[in-house]
């Protein structure tokens, strides 16, 4: 198993096992061809994560993973993967900002590389997620985008969950609760309680 599914694994199944099975990993194999900062900045998330401690990373910690996400100009996908997991570190006009490029550069999501999709459909998601839950409920232009971005992903199996998390954010904006409660049911009776629990 590779770094990003241990990670994802991990993040995704609150499964602290997998993050000491890749610390183990990183230790145990020349990495020279990994990028370090950016594995140990998704580390420190995820472990915060799944022990409920994010609030509690510290600020050298923050700007570590600042730094990572931010080491070059141009965003990669290691670098939009490490931000669509660490917006709660982030302030929301920092967050605004940030997504503001992404959703500029975002032409047609469609024409992006399948990998590049996910990521950017994730943060799309994270998103629309952080403000709600932040109660962050203000016009803006990027909530808006964010939406119209997720819906116009191809109707494919690999869109369908971006494309269920936005019809379940656009119903909470919308004060459609009703709505919303139907799909969070949805997802508990298909088995995914742990996604539902995080909505």
């Amino acid at each position: 198993m590779d770094c990003d599914n241990l990670l994802h694994t991990a993040y995704y199944q609150k499964d602290l096992s997998k993050i000491t099975e890749l610390e183990k990993m990183l230790n145990d194999r020349n990495n020279s061809e990994l990028n370090l900062d950016n594995i140990r900045a998704q580390i420190i998330i995820i472990k915060a994560a799944i022990s409920n401690t994010l609030a509690q990373i510290s600020n050298d910690e923050k700007q570590y993973i600042k730094k990572t996400i931010f080491e070059t100009d141009n965003w990669t996908e290691n670098s939009l993967r490490l931000f669509a997991i660490s917006m709660s570190i982030f302030d929301p006009n920092e967050i605004n900002s940030v997504v503001k490029n992404i959703i500029k550069n975002t032409h047609n999501i469609n024409s992006l590389p399948e990998e590049k999709q996910k990521i950017i459909s994730a943060i799309l998601v994270n998103y629309l997620s952080y403000f709600i839950k932040k109660k962050q409920r203000i016009i803006n232009t990027n909530i808006d985008a964010s939406v119209k971005i997720l819906n116009s992903l191809t109707i494919d199996p690999k869109n369908c969950f971006a494309k269920i998390m936005a019809n379940y954010y656009e119903s909470i904006l919308n004060n459609k609760l009703e709505k919303a409660k139907t799909i969070s049911n949805f997802l508990r009776e298909n088995g995914m309680d742990i996604i539902a629990d995080k909505l």
